[in-house]
């Protein structure tokens, strides 16, 4: 089944600026940080207990200040905002993939913001109760549907009996570079491209890099954006999510670096 998520709110009109150096109000009097590549935002989600791009807000209007997100749920699965374990805001993102799988999806969204043929950098903080499946916090995909809604295209952890325990995965058929994964805690993970080399990293420390010449990352015509698709061949697993955010056309990492803090505040 697939119901309407809730408590979606837009900030301003599209129109509405931000300057670096400058704080502009978001949602409930908080303000946004300022951020250096906020020009480069294709996606900035705080999931402080609501669906809001604030990308809009960083780079004058080249993306829309809200989506209508649903829910898709298999068997036991649960897609909400709940406010027990997050990051930062008194809220989080959950999705609870029961014995049937879940994630939560949008058809309004641009798919060549997803898709890269340049630089990129994906990051989130994320928390992941057990290792015992794959999980995908981020995807395009040509055509969400259950058990696994974003393998198209996606950037995700791997589990145990993969191999590749706590790896960052980029893609389905992709280079997957980590170190084991904490589970049971809060972590930084990010991942991204300059020229031919995909750059990853948690917490701030490199796990590793990876050639992969010139080509894209992504799907051409993916008609659904995915947020935190979970694996449904070992069931019972939650994932929780604050501050997902996706840049076009820069890779903000290269080096090890300080996570970002709340980019509300």
């Amino acid at each position: 089944m697939s119901p309407i998520l809730t408590r979606m709110i837009g900030t301003g009109s599209a129109g509405s600026g931000f300057g670096f150096g400058r704080r502009r109000g978001g949602a409930a009097g908080l303000s946004l940080v300022a951020d250096a590549y906020g020009s480069n935002l294709v996606l900035a989600m705080p999931l402080n207990g609501y669906y809001t791009d604030y990308a809009y807000v960083y780079n004058s209007g080249a993306t829309p200040s809200t989506r209508t997100w649903t829910s898709t749920i298999g068997s036991g699965g649960i897609v909400q905002f709940q406010s027990s374990t997050y990051k930062f805001y008194n809220n989080a993102h959950r999705i609870y993939n029961g014995t049937g799988g879940a994630f939560a999806s949008t058809t309004d969204f641009t798919y060549t913001n997803f898709y890269f043929t340049g630089d990129f950098t994906i990051e989130a903080w994320l928390y992941i109760d057990n290792g015992a499946s794959d999980v995908s916090f981020i995807g395009a995909s040509t055509g969400a549907s259950l058990p696994n809604p974003s393998t198209q295209s996606s950037a995700g952890v791997r589990g145990v009996g993969s191999g590749l325990t706590g790896a960052m995965q980029l893609s389905v058929d992709n280079p997957y570079r980590g170190g084991s994964w904490t589970y049971g805690v809060w972590a930084h993970y990010a991942a991204g491209r300059t020229g031919s080399t995909l750059y990853y990293f948690k917490d701030g420390v490199s796990t590793g890099t990876a050639s992969f010449g010139t080509g894209t990352i992504g799907n051409t015509g993916a008609a659904t954006l995915v947020l935190g698709g979970t694996n449904t061949y070992v069931p019972n697993m939650n994932i929780y999510l604050n501050d997902l955010r996706v840049y076009k056309g820069v890779n903000k990492y290269t080096t090890g670096f300080t996570p970002p803090t709340q980019m509300l505040f």
